[in-house]
């Protein structure tokens, strides 16, 4: 970001960018009622059962004033429940987790084998790639984003690679570059570059942990990035103004290179506090505009990889098992 196709990637210390009815018809004449005792065929009676002709029950008992049942539980005149549980079937939440939710805390481990985040939590967004100079981005593959193809991040299979992990991960990687700002992230609460504030803090989130490996990667060349409205160009959706000084000094972290599956943690608090001591610290650069960290205006989280004078070879990140921790 910040530049072309870009969520603003940057570097620490270095420039960046990103109810039922129940009828039976036939049979004995039985019990129908609304409220009291009238009969017809029968004894009538409101907050019972309601029959003509019998009883019929579609997965369960209906009443008005009790329980109503469609092969669950809703409550009409009862304990009705919206973000509790309503049954058709099944369960279903309204207010509660989303179908491809599995739990409350992880990103994404990209198994669905899309560009999505999971929806969990308050969360929606997709995985995207960038570069910060517009002319390299032909470099980077999957292909950055651009409003005529509307994204073209997938998830890359490991399957039949030798790779030990196996499954799906995100991947990218960078084709001979001599220097320039890339990587990839995904959005919080947004997708294809619509960026909207989310907040760790209603769901005490301290950590983001994720497993990751890397291919020609140089030290100090990976970072980790927390990107906030405040350090976001406000081209890209940030408050980030330009000509006050230099956008995209996100928070970020050095990941070391890492030929191997190799897990992280790294602390959302600034500075670590003693339930996140011993894990990679987020600082910003030194180079651009300095803002106030803020755990209530997340943006994105991004991968992102500074190249300074790269000999012509390809660089690779793999990435995957997103999640947040407490």
């Amino acid at each position: 970001m910040g530049g072309t196709d870009s969520t603003g990637p940057s570097t620490v210390g270095g420039a960046g960018g990103f109810a039922t009815v129940e009828t039976m018809l036939g049979g004995q004449p039985g019990t129908s009622s609304i409220g009291g005792t009238r009969a017809v065929g029968g004894t009538t009676s409101i907050g019972g059962t309601t029959s003509i002709g019998g009883t019929t029950s579609i997965g369960g008992t209906t009443s008005i004033g009790g329980t109503t049942s469609i092969g669950g539980t809703t409550s009409i005149g009862g304990t009705t429940s919206i973000g509790g549980t309503t049954s058709i079937g099944g369960t279903t939440s309204t207010g509660g987790a989303a179908s491809n939710c599995k739990d409350s805390a992880l990103i994404d481990d990209l198994e669905d084998a899309d560009k999505y985040i999971y929806a969990c939590s308050g969360r929606s967004g997709n995985w995207y790639t960038y570069s910060a100079e517009s002319g390299l981005s032909t470099l980077v593959k999957p292909v950055p984003w651009t409003v005529a193809d509307g994204g073209g991040f997938v998830a890359t299979s490991l399957l039949g690679s030798g790779d030990s992990k196996g499954g799906y991960a995100a991947v990218f990687e960078i084709t001979s570059p001599s220097t320039g700002t890339f990587g990839m992230g995904f959005e919080l609460n947004g997708t294809d570059r619509s960026k909207f504030a989310y907040d760790i803090t209603s769901y005490g989130y301290k950590s983001l942990q994720f497993s990751y490996k890397t291919s020609n990667i140089d030290v100090s060349e990976l970072q980790v990035q927390v990107v906030l409205k405040g350090t976001l160009s406000a081209a890209y959706g940030g408050d980030c103004n330009p000509a006050q000084g230099k956008c995209d000094n996100h928070f970020s972290a050095a990941l070391a290179p890492a030929t191997n599956w190799t897990p992280a943690k790294v602390s959302l608090e600034v500075p670590p506090t003693s339930s996140t001591a011993g894990m990679l610290p987020l600082a910003q650069g030194a180079w651009g505009t300095v803002v106030p960290y803020s755990q209530t205006t997340f943006l994105a989280i991004q991968f992102n990889v500074t190249v300074a004078g790269s000999a012509s070879k390809t660089f690779k990140v793999w990435v995957d098992d997103v999640r947040f921790g407490s």
